[in-house]
């Protein structure tokens, strides 16, 4: 049994991903810590545990809670420009939904 302590429990096969304060922790069925408490949204999928940080960076683990990968791209998408100057630019955006996207473009 899971102590009372926990704002949510989401089970997900043989985990538990459990959130307290802003804060989510991914749980082993036996209630062994995977991951420690950490200010991101996770999911887990597969093999793999994903952590969407405050920042909305990506950041991918294994079950055993091992950092895989520091930095994940969630999508690419395919911009095109009736231009034919060349200029290279990032810019940081938000879409209608609130979610981070970020552009290269050129000039």
């Amino acid at each position: 049994m899971l102590k009372a302590e926990y704002d949510a429990i989401s089970p997900k096969d043989s985990f538990f991903v459990v959130s307290k304060g802003g804060m989510q922790s991914v749980l082993t069925e036996n209630l062994k810590p995977i991951l420690p408490f950490m200010e991101a949204d996770l999911w887990i999928s597969g093999n793999s545990i994903t952590a969407t940080m405050k920042d909305h960076t990506l950041r991918k683990y294994n079950l055993q809670g091992e950092l895989i990968d520091d930095f994940l791209i969630s999508n690419v998408d395919r911009l095109l420009y009736d231009t034919d100057e060349i200029r290279y630019t990032t810019a940081k955006n938000y879409d209608d939904e609130g979610n981070l996207t970020g552009r290269l473009s050129k000039i």
